[in-house]
């Protein structure tokens, strides 16, 4: 009995012991005061220094258990479940029938239509912020100078050449510009005839000698045009009237009846012909026009045209300007027109180059700085967005092969290594690890703190009481045997 009630003493002091420190760690779990005395040990020692331990677990947790590098490692060491998550998920979407639009739409981000129409319109803006950037409108304009003057140079003299020759052949052949022309000088010539300058004021004296070297250089051809004047039907009855007129106003009755004024005028005629048809005369009738061309520069307009003009009938005018536009317009003069305007593009070419680059510039600008501008590219963009969103997703992706497959898992691989390496840790500390642990545990209410302490270290803390109890057993057992030995 002497060992017995020590040992039971013992081990009941040493259990309760323990148990009261265990319960002294939580309770109180606020400060204690009587007659506003604080109560020493109140609050209990985890409720008093729960600021200090969160703090404390924060960082061990912070530092140790979720640090940049650990979080980096245990990611790189997970590299090929990444791959089979991405294989996976790419050939899932192969038998996806939803569109792109249900899918994003069941992922409840929201007012997604909103979303969508102010994702256009950045987009639509992205873009066209861009395009007004003087790097691109730039760009363009150089791009225009070497493809259009410089390496499509001769396709574009080649295309102006069949412009000017089908534009010339037209002007040849066409009743309408004949029409135009023969108005247009009948006009002009009843202007004219009222007009009582002589025809060198008009005229300046550079074209009077052009004029006059043209005939010099085109005696053949003006020579061929006379025989053609008067190989005409028309012009051979007029002369013949007019020859006839003359002489029956100016010859003697009595000589009259002997002499037919029809027969005279075909007999003019024939010797102007034959006149003609010589070639040695062909330098008379040069200075003869010539000597006619200064005369007739010093007669007044109104003096030459005004009988001219009241005589004169459409269809006069009709074959004048048939004439001239035959003869202006035919073929060997079509060429020369041709070649002289070619020479006269490149002669200016640079001039020709920089003003069209400066008008395709402001006209450039001008348009895309306007809001028609901005609302094609809204449309394009709404049309090209309307049509992927609307597609099935599975259409979308049903051209993917398994290399395809390969090169997208490489390529993700490739962006979530570098996203891994070089942002996750600055990620990692900007969340700030530590402080989360410090602000959650602080947040906890002290019960609840207890209760989840006990609930993760009962097992440890019953031990630890009955720990106490064992040595104050044992405590208890070597107290009468010490007092026996001494």
């Amino acid at each position: 009995m002497n060992y017995i009630i020590p040992v039971i003493v013992g081990g009941v002091i040493g259990y309760i012991t323990n148990w009261i420190a265990i319960k002294m760690l939580f309770r109180p779990h606020y400060e204690k005061r009587i007659f506003n005395i604080p109560i020493p040990f109140t609050p209990g020692l985890i409720p008093k220094e729960k600021n200090r331990i969160a703090k404390s677990i924060g960082e061990a947790v912070g530092e140790y258990l979720l640090s940049p590098e650990v979080v980096v490692d245990a990611l790189f060491k997970n590299e090929g479940s990444i791959e089979k998550v991405i294989i996976h998920y790419i050939n899932r979407l192969k038998h996806e029938e939803r569109t792109l639009e249900d899918l994003i739409s069941s992922l409840n981000y929201g007012e997604f239509e909103g979303r969508k129409e102010d994702i256009k319109k950045k987009l639509a803006s992205l873009i066209a912020l861009n395009f007004r950037k003087d790097q691109f409108k730039d760009r363009l304009i150089k791009l225009i100078d070497e493809y259009i003057f410089i390496v499509s140079r001769d396709n574009i003299y080649g295309i102006i050449e069949g412009k000017i020759e089908s534009f010339l052949n037209y002007l040849a052949n066409s009743d309408e510009v004949k029409e135009e022309l023969s108005g247009l000088l009948m006009e002009k010539l009843n202007t004219l005839s009222q007009d009582d300058r002589s025809l060198s004021e008009i005229i300046p004296e550079d074209i009077v000698n052009s004029f006059k070297d043209f005939i010099l250089q085109n005696e053949e051809n003006i020579v061929k045009l006379l025989k053609n004047i008067l190989d005409n039907p028309r012009v051979k009855g007029q002369f013949k009237n007019w020859i006839s007129d003359i002489l029956s106003h100016n010859m003697n009755k009595l000589i009259a009846i002997f002499i037919n004024p029809e027969t005279i005028s075909d007999k003019i005629l024939s010797l102007l012909e034959e006149y003609l048809n010589k070639a040695e005369r062909s330098k008379e009738i040069l200075s003869f026009i010539l000597l006619m061309v200064d005369k007739i520069f010093e007669k007044e307009i109104s003096y030459l045209l005004g009988d001219f003009v009241k005589d004169l009938k459409e269809e006069d005018m009709s074959v004048v300007s048939e004439i001239i536009i035959k003869n202006v317009l035919k073929e060997d003069n079509q060429y020369k027109i041709i070649d002289k305007l070619k020479n006269k593009l490149e002669g200016e070419e640079e001039n020709i180059k920089s003003y069209l680059l400066d008008l395709i510039k402001r006209e450039l600008e001008s348009f895309l700085n306007s809001k028609s501008f901005y609302d094609h590219i809204l449309s394009t963009v709404d049309k090209a967005i309307e049509s992927i969103l609307n597609r099935s997703i599975s259409s979308l992706i049903v051209d993917i092969n398994e290399d395809d497959i390969l090169s997208i898992v490489n390529f993700l691989k490739i962006i979530i290594e570098n996203l891994i390496k070089n942002q996750l840790p600055n990620m990692v500390k900007a969340f700030n690890i530590s402080k989360i642990v410090e602000d959650q545990i602080n947040s906890f209410d002290v019960a609840f703190t207890e209760e989840l302490i006990l609930e993760i270290a009962n097992r440890e803390l019953k031990a630890i009481t009955w720990l106490g109890g064992l040595l104050g057993g044992i405590i208890g057992l070597l107290t009468p045997i010490l007092t026996m030995l001494y």
